[in-house]
């Protein structure tokens, strides 16, 4: 029987409190490092394979730790070799040096979680009548996914209801439903919901954003609000592979960078030719703490994609295979086989004056001359929104048009 998954990011009005738990152990901080070292490889080539199966000239704005915590539940529930394949997507340690997912998993959300900017909720739904989920696997993703379960008559139509209220409640209001309906076919649904919301560490003034022309990958120009600040306390960098400048939020864990292409370039261009090592030195090295005149457009996007395609490339197919792939620590399922046959992702990101709302990792380009450099981002430009400890990217895309919604 096929088994449906739905992966999306979504932006929820939650806050949690900061976590009191005790130091981790030796092994538990190993294995946590694990984790951080291959989501922060997974994030990046999956950012690229987005971006290279999409409209060139679109806004993009995808969530790749909402994508990475759906597909790690998906994981637990994979055996044998559609569990490899999940592993070398994700690029999890494997050989030796194998790690508790859901425990690394676990302990980086609460690294992540450790103030009121994001709030992260997972759920599992599934049909009573024709699945009967595994209990260790349902135990293992309580235990460490905080997965609450819903076991629901997905012939009812109160059941499209439920998950979809969810969907609602867990986003405040901001994403009302992931699905129209419950295909034939469809027994059971992962869902990861995230959600973040903070205030610029240096807001800027309502009073200085004005209308300012922006122009398109096509040469044509849109009017946008764009913001603006004359400040000296922000990092950037000026270079002839592109410019950059990073915003803190008051949560000064996480930030928001803006990458700015080389004139003559664009996002798609510069995003393939950078890989994490780049961007480490980017953040690590290479950037300074001057004055600038920094203008950035006010946006707001809201985005969807079907990613079976681009974790096929990725090499997943086998988890997709109605007939080889192999779920069976998810549970029994006796009219057929379980398999993946959808992954569903979709964001939604405000950008002002004040802050960011839902999410987005910005990259902006920064220029530095004699006088105060301005960087200004009034042409196609890349966005990354990260925790600055973790490398974790929490939303990645990118701006064509910040007119178009």
């Amino acid at each position: 029987m096929l088994k449906k998954v739905f992966f999306f990011s979504l932006l929820t009005l939650v806050s949690c409190q900061k976590s009191d738990d005790e130091p981790l152990s030796p092994a538990d901080e190993l294995e946590l490092a694990e984790l951080e070292a291959s989501l922060e490889s997974f994030q990046w080539n999956l950012f690229q394979q987005v971006v290279a199966s999409e409209d060139t000239t679109a806004n993009l704005n995808i969530s790749p730790l909402s994508i990475a915590a759906a597909l790690y539940m998906a994981h637990e529930g994979a055996e044998a070799e559609t569990r490899d394949k999940i592993s070398s997507t994700l690029e999890l340690p494997t050989a030796g040096l194998t790690i508790n997912l859901g425990a690394a998993y676990e302990n980086m959300m609460k690294e992540l979680e450790n103030s009121s900017s994001l709030h992260t909720e997972n759920a599992i739904f599934w049909d009573k009548n024709r699945m009967d989920p595994n209990d260790a696997f349902l135990n293992y993703t309580s235990d460490h996914f905080q997965a609450k379960q819903f076991d629901l008559e997905f012939q009812d139509p109160s059941a499209l209801e439920a998950i979809n209220d969810w969907v609602k409640s867990s986003t405040n209001d901001r994403i009302e439903k992931i699905i129209d309906q419950i295909n034939s076919e469809e027994i059971m649904f992962l869902i990861n919901a995230l959600y973040f919301k903070d205030d610029w560490i240096y807001p800027f003034p309502e009073e200085s954003t004005r209308k300012v022309k922006f122009t398109l990958a096509s040469g044509s120009e849109v009017e946008a609000d764009m913001m603006f600040q004359d400040i000296n306390t922000l990092k950037y960098y000026h270079g002839d592979d592109f410019s950059s400048v990073e915003m803190p939020f008051a949560d000064t864990s996480y930030s928001m960078v803006l990458l700015l292409p080389r004139p003559g370039s664009n996002p798609d261009q510069l995003i393939s030719e950078l890989d994490d090592n780049r961007l480490s030195q980017l953040f690590e090295q290479d950037m300074e703490i001057g004055r600038i005149y920094l203008d950035v457009p006010r946006f707001e996007i809201e985005y969807k994609i079907l990613l079976n395609d681009v974790l096929k490339d990725m090499g997943m197919e086998l988890a997709f295979d109605p007939f080889n792939a192999d779920f069976s620590n998810l549970g029994v399922a006796p009219e057929g086989n379980l398999y993946i046959s959808r992954v569903n992702h979709k964001t939604f990101l405000k950008i002002d004056e004040k802050g960011a709302e839902g999410a987005a990792v910005t990259s902006v380009g920064v220029g530095v001359t004699s006088a105060p450099p301005p960087l200004r981002f009034d042409r196609p430009f890349v966005f990354l929104l990260r925790n600055r400890n973790t490398k974790t990217l929490v939303f990645a895309g990118k701006i064509e048009d910040p007119t178009v919604r």
